[in-house]
């Protein structure tokens, strides 16, 4: 924002619509009118004979019946009025009976409100299109204490000048006011510099907007984050503004089953949001929303500035588009569904939670999720990326982060920590999310894995024994495996598959194996194993695939029977490798193993058995509450 217009902004906002803000209102409270019943109901054309074709102001006709308890009634027609100052009354409405539409005329140009009043109780406004066709862009402001009702205005005609549109707030802290129905879909003038506000609220009570529609403005949609009282959107359509969509901060606060939207860029320095949480503390809640940011400059759906603090999406679906990148990037990098900043100016950087949420989308680098702080939670979520997408990352550092019971389907990493606080437990890495309405995407599909696709660590040559993994640093669990038992060819079926494709894929886990002989007669298949891994480690896991597979039809008692076995995996030594195998090349390997889990358990207890960190479990028996968070509480 350039400082000349914060400097305009500020004073309008301070001398002009001081008042303005909002607060967590239950909508029954003021589903009907403003009042029950006013003293007098006037007729502006039949009663007054005031000017409905707009060729003249009705300031000074209207001007005696700006007393308190009046209704004033507008039928078809158009009103033109220069300004018009309602400060100060109680029981008091203007409302449209027909298509009736205010229009400007000498209105004020010095930032003064052209409609407007503060200190008003019982309000209400109703019905009016204003029309702003001409490059006109009058402000329209009411402070009430309590009982403030705008609804069903329509403004047409993009606005045209830099200051606020609209302004509304609660001066009393236990009063409440609300707005329904207001559309502003025309936008302002100015698509290459900071233009206006649509909505600028600073509440001290209760302050709601329902089904209101706001579209194309310059700086914020809904501007809400100066507000001491809670402000809560309900429904609505919230598109193409720069800054924000809806922009909150005061506890009490939520978005709740609206439509938010970016899908056409703006020039200039744009910073299209969702949702922004910033100066304030919160709690403020996003609840069943659809966020969908397709195209455009921006960092995120949901977004906690640095000064923002608690906040809960909670049942909503988020997509982002490859076409709505980071801010910087130059288009080059696609932006995140949530963004949490590193917390700055505030007190408390509160906590953030993502429950029941599904991010989709993808598109060049970067995350579905990046937080910069700690004291986060994600559960039963759903996050699917398809390009060149992470999961959710962690900044190094930020501590008491959970995530659970959530789906991380992306094609790079599910996680990047950075030696973050990090507890994980019961996750899924494949599975469809829910989409917002009107998306229509190709989600990233996780591949189909066989235990003879297993990676391997770059440098596995240097590797005395066979291991499934993505590098050396990686953590590492020990399996102590049979060659010939069918629970081991059960678990190599099962839950060793899951293990490949939650843990050893996604870099959290290398698997080292260790298969131990039962008899004499298995001492060649093992030791074959080991010259398949030695020399070709890339065959190994085919290898161990294949004998699992057909352990009840394989020969591997003899020479020529293990040969067959080599020759069907596609093992090109086929024929050297069984010999150094019946030479007894490996057998101080076996010999080392067998010696290892004999003085770990009993024979009896295995196969298999798992090791990881010193202790111990019989992994062929539950997945998910088993193994899996067995293996998630160690790592």
């Amino acid at each position: 924002m350039a400082a000349n217009y914060l400097v305009l902004d500020t004073m309008i906002r301070r001398n002009y619509l001081k008042v303005m803000g909002g607060a967590v209102l239950g909508s029954s409270m003021l589903s009907g009118t403003a009042v029950a019943d006013y003293t007098r109901s006037i007729d502006v054309v039949a009663d007054l004979g005031v000017d409905n074709t707009g060729a003249t102001a009705i300031d000074d006709d209207l001007k005696p019946y700006l007393n308190d308890g009046v209704l004033l009634e507008f039928p078809d027609g158009q009103y033109r009025i220069d300004q018009l100052i309602l400060y100060g009354l109680t029981n008091f409405g203007m409302r449209a009976t027909g298509s009736a539409s205010l229009v400007p005329g000498d209105y004020p140009t010095d930032g003064q409100v052209w409609i407007g009043g503060g200190g008003v109780r019982d309000f209400l406004f109703e019905g009016f299109t204003i029309d702003t066709t001409g490059d006109v862009g009058p402000t329209i402001g009411f402070s009430a204490y309590d009982g403030l009702v705008v609804r069903d205005i329509e403004k047409v005609g993009a606005h045209g000048t830099h200051r606020t549109a609209f302004g509304f707030s609660i001066w009393d802290p236990n009063g409440s006011g609300l707005v329904e129905n207001l559309r502003a879909t025309d936008g302002d003038i100015y698509p290459d510099t900071v233009g206006a506000n649509a909505i600028y609220t600073k509440t001290e009570g209760t302050l709601t907007f329902k089904n209101c529609e706001v579209a194309g403005w310059g700086d914020n949609g809904l501007y809400a984050s100066d507000a001491t009282g809670p402000v809560q959107v309900e429904g609505g359509y919230y598109a193409n503004n720069n800054i924000s969509q809806v922009r909150l901060s005061s506890p009490g606060s939520y978005v709740h089953g609206a439509t938010i939207e970016v899908d056409q860029d703006r020039g200039g320095e744009r910073n299209m949001r969702g949702v922004r949480v910033c100066t304030g503390p919160g709690p403020v809640d996003v609840v069943d929303c659809d966020i969908r940011m397709i195209r455009g400059q921006g960092s995120g759906g949901v977004v906690t500035a640095f000064d923002g603090g608690t906040v809960n999406v909670r049942n909503s679906r988020i997509f982002v588009g490859e076409d709505y990148t980071r801010v910087g990037s130059n288009g080059t990098r696609t932006s995140y569904g949530i963004l949490v900043d590193e917390a700055t100016g505030i007190d408390d950087p509160g906590t953030h939670l993502v429950e029941g949420t599904s991010i989709t989308g993808g598109g060049n680098t970067g995350s579905a999720i990046l937080f910069r702080r700690g004291n986060t939670e994600i559960r039963g979520s759903c996050i699917n990326q398809t390009g060149t997408r992470d999961g959710i990352v962690f900044d190094s550092g930020s501590k008491q982060n959970a995530v659970d019971n959530t789906t991380v389907s992306v094609s790079q990493a599910p996680f990047v920590t950075n030696g973050a606080s990090v507890t994980k437990t019961v996750i899924s890495y494949a599975g469809s999310c829910p989409l917002p309405s009107s998306i229509d995407y190709q989600e990233y599909v996780a591949p189909t894995l066989d235990i003879a696709d297993a990676p391997l660590p770059g440098d596995a040559s240097r590797i005395a024994r066979p291991i499934m993994g993505t590098a050396k640093q990686n953590p590492t669990a020990v399996l102590f495996g049979n060659y010939t038992d069918p629970g081991m060819a059960s678990f190599a079926q099962g839950n060793l598959v899951n293990i490949l494709h939650d843990f050893v894929t996604t870099g959290a886990l290398d698997i080292q194996v260790r298969m131990i002989p039962a008899s004499a007669d298995e001492e060649l298949l093992v030791q074959t194993g080991l010259a398949v891994w030695d020399k070709e480690p890339q065959n190994f896991w085919p290898f161990f695939a294949y004998v699992l597979t057909n352990q009840s039809t394989i020969d591997y008692t003899s020479v020529s029977g293990v040969r067959d076995i080599l020759k069907a995996v596609g093992v090109r030594n086929y024929g050297w490798l069984p010999w150094l195998a019946y030479d007894d090349a490996y057998g101080s390997l076996v010999d080392d193993d067998v010696a290892a889990v004999g003085s770990l358990i009993s024979w009896s207890d295995y196969p298999p058995l798992l090791e990881f960190d010193g202790d111990f479990a019989a992994p062929q028996y539950v997945y998910d509450g088993g193994i899996k968070s067995w293996l998630e509480q160690r790592l």
